[in-house]
């Protein structure tokens, strides 16, 4: 029998497996996704108690499967639900979406501690901070960042120059800023503002943006990630505040 081990993670998905059991889809620190599956969840308050839930940063016991890639968890322990996050239902919605997008852009089995301090620093922010949508943007900002699609945004990728004019453009297919000169050239374009480029540029200040440019800053990022995974997303749901 294979030894068990603790991991720290925080819980994606969870659903159910015949009457007593759950599969459950986790982003750990130390190997990345995983699916587990969670023997008596259902029915055993002891063991597991509310661990389970989405959004819950826990320490889980897991055991490999040989003959499979769902992991046995035996034991979990709430480091934190985030209650506060729990009771505004506009921070849900964004959480929700943070758990979504944490499913989609990371394979399973992949090791990423990047990925999952992203994921619990975004949670920590809507806990103290409420429901805030930069929340939502900054985290997929750090993600494109993560998987080496970062948007580059100080200089025109082509010439070079400073891109500090009051307006410039981006160009999709490349991931970077072009300057107008350079722009005639490229074939998908994105018009940006200065003053949302220089957000762009550090998101995780409390600056929030015009929803006029919020508008610009999530077709930008619906384009970037559909170029990505060659699918076009559905934010939208998470977003009502």
């Amino acid at each position: 029998m294979s030894e068990s081990e603790s991991l720290e993670a925080i819980i994606l998905r969870r659903w159910d497996y015949g009457e007593k059991d759950q599969i459950i889809s986790f982003l750990s620190r130390e190997k990345g996704r995983l699916q587990g599956i969670a023997k008596g969840a259902k029915a055993s308050l002891k063991r597991f108690g509310p661990a389970l839930d989405l959004f819950t940063w826990v320490k889980i016991q897991v055991r490999e499967n040989k003959n499979t890639s769902l992991v046995f968890i035996e034991q979990a322990q709430a480091l934190s639900n985030f209650p506060r996050l729990r009771q505004d239902y506009a921070s849900i919605l964004l959480a929700s979406g943070l758990l979504e997008l944490s499913h989609h852009l990371y394979k399973e089995g992949v090791a990423e501690e990047a990925a999952f301090t992203n994921l619990l620093e975004s949670l920590k922010r809507l806990e103290e901070q409420g429901a805030h949508r930069r929340i939502f943007w900054s985290f997929l900002l750090k993600n494109f960042e993560i998987l080496g699609w970062g948007l580059h945004l100080q200089t025109c990728f082509k010439c070079g120059k400073s891109l500090n004019e009051p307006f410039h453009f981006f160009d999709v297919e490349q991931g970077g800023g072009v300057c107008e000169e350079c722009r005639v050239s490229s074939r998908k374009v994105f018009s940006l503002s200065l003053s949302l480029l220089e957000w762009m540029n550090n998101p995780y200040q409390d600056k929030s943006i015009s929803p006029e440019e919020e508008v610009l800053l999530q077709e930008l990022l619906e384009k970037q990630y559909a170029h990505h995974l060659h699918l076009l997303p559905d934010w939208n749901r998470f977003l009502r505040i």
